[in-house]
């Protein structure tokens, strides 16, 4: 079974055709090759001039994406950051096939439907549209009833470095309208950018679209990103290596080296709590609120002492650590209590210990209360389930019977969850259970991965994935690490930041798309779980030297199928290009051609597979003024005009300087020719004197 964007049909009345015109543009014609690039793997590729409308064409389907999602959010508590508004006037239609069923994805203005051609059947959206008659009322749609649509969809991932694109200020223009509580859109435009909830993925994946890397207002935090990048390029680097293969051709993972972060446990409940959680806590000091009595078995005030700086102060490096003392020291008396709340969601993860002495593990409860009580409120699926309102407020807190158990029901929980959401917590509880059996840090919380790896834990899940596990046994967030890898041909070892900038991106580019992927999968039969991925790689090329473009297809298709992801997954990726190194990979059966928003009949086109690349370059890239550079040709001109005139040297041009431009061309031809007029020009002059 595979996944097969076919066409968006793009109506007359759609507000973001910009330079598009009304029509039907395919993506893959009706003679591509099933299973060309492998086992449920398609490959589609839009080209085009600089705005050709490649990027238009994307975003009228990211919008409908959005609409839907939107529709798939209503009703679930999610954050705020992530509330998805309706965009308004789209029409069109997108059409695509998972396996033998044929489907449909259609907008008009403040109504959209899903519809599955194959089966007659369909679902419909917002107000009702004149088009979507007899299809189902999807506007009050039970959760298990969007899981089962849900089965008919794909979720969209999309990439893109590019520093000019995604600019939320960009769509701030744009009609966006909110979802009133029976399904109907609101009357009047909201303004709210529908961009802002597509870099937002603390949904669990339950909204169908995903853009990265995350931007904040359009900019990107490289530094974030780096850091997330090798975070996740951490796991693929091991895997491969228990296999004895490298993720990074042509060098090898040489160690990895983990430290003690004491700021990152300290920064977290810190921050939170004091811009969280703080006017929380004055009512509860105070007496204000409601359930103040349930917290009168500690000293608030000690506590809100804590953290009653503000976050944006600068500490000394000493004043921290007395800071951090204290807090560990108020954690460790809660912990001592038997109504603790903490104590109980650790019970309930099954890792509590009465000797808690070791610092190891000290921090570690720390951390897993911290996350634990972070996930139930980030997450919809955690959200439902928390009905007292658990939140960080209750990490110092003692609680009442009814709160203390639902700690523990709700950690319980976590523990069975086989997601990436508990992902962390795994990390930390497998920390412990080497901590218990004997593996110790330095004095200086330093250990290598492989003093790591010498104490052996069980299997997490029998279920999952080796690189699934693999990620679940890393150590805890709590420890910055550094990797070093050495070439092939040398035991000289060196940092990977140290590799050159294309490479990096190359490889944080699949690092990021796996560690989706990865998300995607783990996603459970009791919470919407997308089998089929639409990957849009926007501009891929950005970065890459001609060797890295030449190789990437191959690359990905490689990296896909030694991860097993298409055994479980099924892919189109659709990539747009400026590379004609990429497109040699390609038959003209799996190209979209646009020029200045036109569809191009490609029927007289040469096969750009395994093409020359400057036939390529002519054709596919619509370069009507040849392959030199324009300066190059403009100064070639001049030099012709004047040597076929019979004018004489000039402050522009002499022959000299005719020479030294004539010999500088690596054209032989053009050289040679050239050349032959010069000395014309130089015969006339001679013969001009002997009259």
């Amino acid at each position: 079974m595979s996944l097969k964007l076919k066409k968006l049909e793009i109506l007359e009345d759609c507000n973001y055709r910009k330079k598009l015109n009304p029509g039907t543009y395919e993506f893959l014609d009706d003679d591509s090759i099933d299973a060309f690039y492998g086992k449920n793997i398609e490959i589609s590729v839009i080209v085009g001039k600089n705005g050709s409308g490649k990027s238009s064409l994307l975003e009228i389907i990211f919008r409908m994406m959005n609409n839907l999602s939107a529709y798939i959010a209503h009703g679930v508590n999610i954050d705020s950051s992530t509330n998805i508004v309706f965009v308004g006037g789209i029409y069109a239609d997108l059409y695509y096939s998972i396996g033998e069923n044929e489907y449909v994805l259609q907008c008009r203005d403040k109504s959209l439907a899903l519809v599955c051609v194959s089966y007659e059947e369909g679902w419909r959206f917002g107000n009702l549209h004149e088009d979507f008659v007899g299809y189902i009322d999807g506007n009050m749609m039970s959760y298990n009833q969007k899981k089962k649509m849900c089965k008919n969809l794909f979720f969209t991932l999309i990439s893109n470095y590019s520093v000019q694109s995604y600019i939320e200020a960009d769509y701030a223009n744009e009609e966006t309208y909110k979802i009133l509580d029976n399904g109907t859109l609101s009357e009047e435009a909201i303004g709210e950018v529908w961009l802002h909830s597509v870099f937002h993925k603390n949904d669990g994946y339950l909204s169908a679209i995903n853009i990265n890397p995350f931007r904040d207002k359009g900019v990107i935090d490289m530094f974030r990103e780096e850091k997330l990048a090798r975070q996740r390029m951490q796991a693929l680097l091991l895997y491969f290596h228990s296999k004895g293969k490298d993720f990074i051709k042509g060098y090898k993972l040489s160690r990895i080296e983990y430290k003690f972060n004491r700021k990152s446990l300290y920064n977290k409940l810190r921050g939170n709590l004091t811009r969280k959680s703080k006017e929380a806590i004055w009512d509860i000091i105070v007496g204000k609120h409601e359930d103040a009595l349930s917290f009168d078995e500690i000293n608030w005030d000690d506590v809100y002492d804590i953290f009653k700086r503000n976050e944006d102060s600068s500490l000394t490096e000493e004043e921290e650590k007395v800071e951090w003392d204290d807090i560990l020291n108020k954690f460790d008396d809660i912990l001592a209590r038997k109504s603790s709340i903490a104590k109980n969601i650790l019970r309930g993860l099954g890792v509590w210990h009465k000797n808690n002495n070791n610092r190891w593990l000290q921090y570690t409860y720390f951390y897993i209360v911290y996350k634990v009580l972070s996930i139930v409120n980030k997450y919809p699926s955690y959200r439902k389930d928390n009905k007292i309102n658990l939140n960080l407020t209750h990490f110092f807190s003692t609680g009442t019977r009814t709160e203390r158990e639902a700690a523990l029901k709700l950690s319980q929980k976590v523990k069975s969850d086989q997601s990436h959401i508990t992902n962390k917590i795994w990390q930390a509880i497998n920390f412990i259970k080497k901590v218990l059996k004997g593996f110790q840090c330095d004095e200086f919380g330093c250990f290598s991965m492989n003093d790591y790896k010498r104490i052996k834990i069980k299997n997490i899940f029998s279920g999952a994935s080796v690189l699934e596990n693999e990620i679940r046994c890393l150590p805890p967030s709590f420890f910055e690490y550094k990797i070093y890898l050495r070439k092939e041909d040398s035991e000289d070892e060196f940092p990977i930041e140290s590799m050159s900038a294309g490479e990096r991106q190359l490889y944080y580019i699949i690092s990021t798309l796996v560690y989706h992927i990865l998300n995607i999968k783990s996603v459970t039969n009791n919470r919407i779980n997308y089998r089929n991925l639409a990957i849009v790689l926007d501009e891929v090329e950005l970065g890459f030297h001609p060797e890295f473009q030449v190789k990437f297809i191959h690359f990905i298709i490689d990296m896909f199928k030694r991860l097993g992801l298409s055994r479980y997954l099924n892919f189109h990726f659709l990539i747009t290009t400026h590379s004609p190194f990429l497109l040699s990979d390609f038959r003209k059966n799996n190209i979209l051609y646009l020029e200045e928003g036109k569809i191009v009949n490609k029927d007289s086109f040469l096969n750009p597979f395994c093409a020359n690349i400057n036939d390529i370059l002519l054709q596919s890239f619509f370069l009507r003024d040849g392959f030199i550079g324009y300066f190059a040709r403009k100064k070639v001109m001049e030099l012709l005009n004047w040597l076929s005139k019979c004018t004489k040297e000039n402050k522009v041009w002499t022959v000299d300087k005719a020479k030294v431009v004539a010999d500088s061309i690596g054209e032989p031809i053009v050289k040679e020719h050239l050349k032959s007029m010069i000395n014309n020009k130089i015969n006339v002059y001679a013969q001009d004197i002997n009259k």
